[in-house]
């Protein structure tokens, strides 16, 4: 029965394991080969090796991290052992020294057989290698001096190493803007590099010197400045006359390359204009600006590897030029005289105001309409009147003068003539009148009998008088001539026949 028993339980066991491997066949066989160790750093009997090191040992398969710790894996330096710490990843373990080790010192680096790999199995035999350290480098400072440059120039970049100890030997290698490392060497501690022509902007710099020989590394960082090339700018604004169009041309240079972009122009502050360059000039046309002095502002703002650049300038304007004239038709003494100024000029119609003088007395200003004005002279003198016209520079137009003439003709009068007795009778005392019309006329008369001047009267308003009592026996032909004045002209009565009789006896 125990027998029976003994043979269920085997058989249950079998088909348990079987379920357990899915039914596809025996099991793999297991592993039974004790772990190795395939690779060391240091390696074993190493010289010169660095008192910063940490000790590396890759076992030959996975292994059970439990069993790698300080008590498996120890570093030793004649009885003691070095403080330190183990951790384990990838089939590596990896021993780090609590600090620096001693320089020109023979250490031990052993593996014991309590070190098992994933199926249990342990190192047959404890594993030592040994490592002697070298000598301790000095610290060694690298700087970095770059002066800043100008676009177009190229970079100089000088890396030196220095050490309280001596002068570091060996290479050092530059790199600009984390691009490839420029390894070149030392000589006296220092080595310059040149940048060829690097872009505008700030590049920075980072220098490793390797530990080397006696010295220990050391890096520095720092950055060069390039700054965008110079730019020159010039105006060229000639000057125009009222009514055409200012040409402005702006030219930007520079030394290291040719300006390209745009500049912008501002005249008398107001709104910019951008054009572009072509050919490092542009060219502004500033429509029929006004007279006078217009300020110019051009700027060239920084652009790609260029830099920005001002200039400033005058736009002159002169006035256009004008005509004046004077148009005085001729007019008769009692009306009033009508003189027209015109100003005139080929570009516009000139507006302001103009003055005018008559016989060189006080000047009348008025106001120019659609380029001229028209003055009244109150009844003018008879004569030739000199009259004088200015135009003051105003606005876009120029000044201008011009001389004229008003001719004001003698007004025309009339004359009669009356006797007081006709007929008389010789030796009558005979009064002959004269009256001339207007009669504002003034001067004097003349009677005459036929061509014989009898005598003279003086008008007053209007009115001569002559008497005589000394005319013969006869007819006479007696007629009245009026002289003429200042305004008025001349004027012969007609005939008046006066008749003397004989005086009774």
């Amino acid at each position: 029965m125990k027998k029976y028993s003994l043979i269920m339980f085997v058989l249950a066991l079998i088909t348990l394991v079987l379920s357990a491997c899915g039914g596809k066949g025996p099991l793999p066989p297991a592993d039974t080969n004790s772990p190795s160790i395939s690779l060391t750093s240091p390696t074993n009997g190493a010289q010169s090796v660095s008192v910063s090191s940490s000790i590396t040992r890759t076992f030959s398969e996975a292994m059970d991290a439990s069993t790698i710790n300080e008590q498996t894996i120890t570093l030793s330096m004649g009885t003691g052992n070095v403080p330190g710490s183990v951790t384990y990843s990838d089939m590596t373990a990896v021993f780090k020294p609590a600090s620096s080790l001693d320089p020109e010192t023979i250490y031990t680096v052993t593996v014991d057989g309590g070190v098992k790999d994933v199926a249990g199995n342990a190192m047959v035999t404890p594993v030592g290698f040994i490592f002697i350290t070298g000598t301790v480098q000095s610290p060694t400072t690298t700087t970095i001096t770059a002066p800043a440059v100008t676009y177009g120039a190229n970079g100089i970049v000088t890396v030196t190493v220095s050490s309280a100890t001596g002068t570091p030997t060996g290479n050092v290698s530059l790199s600009v803007d984390g691009g490839t490392a420029v390894v070149q060497d030392l000589t006296g501690g220092s080595t310059t590099y040149t940048i060829p022509s690097p872009s505008a902007g700030s590049h920075t710099l980072n220098a490793a010197y390797a530990a080397q020989g006696n010295f220990g590394a050391s890096l520095a960082s720092g950055s060069l400045g390039v700054g965008v090339g110079a730019t020159t700018m010039t105006l060229s604004a000639p000057a125009v006359t009222y009514g055409a169009n200012g040409i402005v041309t702006v030219t930007v240079s520079s030394a290291t390359g040719t300006p390209t972009g745009n500049v912008s122009l501002t005249i008398d502050g107001g709104t910019a204009v951008v054009q572009e360059l072509t050919g490092v000039s542009t060219t502004y046309t500033i429509p029929s600006p006004s007279a006078g002095s217009h300020t110019l502002i051009a700027v060239y703002a920084a652009q790609g590897t260029l830099g920005a650049s001002s200039a400033s300038g005058t736009l002159i304007v002169n006035q256009a030029s004008t005509t004046t004239t004077i148009t005085a038709p001729a007019v008769t003494y009692g009306a009033n005289g009508i003189v027209t100024v015109t100003v005139s000029s080929a570009t516009g119609t000139p507006t302001g105001n103009v003055s005018l003088s008559v016989d060189g007395g006080t000047a009348v200003v008025q106001d120019l309409t659609g380029g001229s004005t028209t003055y009244t002279i109150p009844s003018p003198s008879a004569g030739s009147h000199a009259l004088n016209a200015a135009y003051a520079a105003q606005g876009n137009f120029g000044a201008g003068l011009a001389s004229g003439t008003l001719i004001v003709s003698k007004a025309s009068t009339s004359t009669g003539v009356t006797s007081s007795l006709n007929p008389s009778t010789s030796g009558d005392l005979v009064t002959f009148t004269a009256t001339v019309t207007p009669s504002t006329a003034t001067g004097t008369v003349t009677f005459k009998d036929n061509t014989t001047v009898l005598g003279t009267g003086t008008l007053s308003g209007g009115v001569a008088k002559l008497s005589t009592s000394a005319l013969s026996v006869a007819s006479h032909s007696i007629t009245a001539v009026y002289s003429s004045d200042t305004n008025f002209a001349s004027s012969t009565s007609s005939t008046l026949t006066q008749t003397v009789q004989k005086r009774p006896h």
